[in-house]
């Protein structure tokens, strides 16, 4: 677990909101593609949807986590 200078640091904090939104981007690509595999009838298609919404839910706050701490200013910049 990071101290608590390491969590309160701007840049890890972008780093860190970026790194949870390129994750969840790759969790949406093989969700996509197995649901391209299922068809519109497959075995757990429903459950693997719920997923996809979850992860793309998750992304967009990521990205207003991101943008969030981006405009936060020029510390947050220095230090990456």
């Amino acid at each position: 677990m990071p101290d608590d200078s390491t969590s309160r640091d701007p840049s890890r904090q972008l780093a860190t909101a970026y790194d949870l939104r390129n994750m969840l981007t790759i969790v949406r690509c093989y969700s996509g593609r197995l649901l391209r595999r299922l068809g519109s009838e497959g075995e757990g298609r429903s459950e693997l949807e719920e997923i996809d919404r979850a992860a793309a839910r998750a992304a967009v706050l990521a990205s207003e986590l991101a943008d969030e701490l981006d405009a936060d200013g020029p510390q947050a910049k220095r230090s990456s």
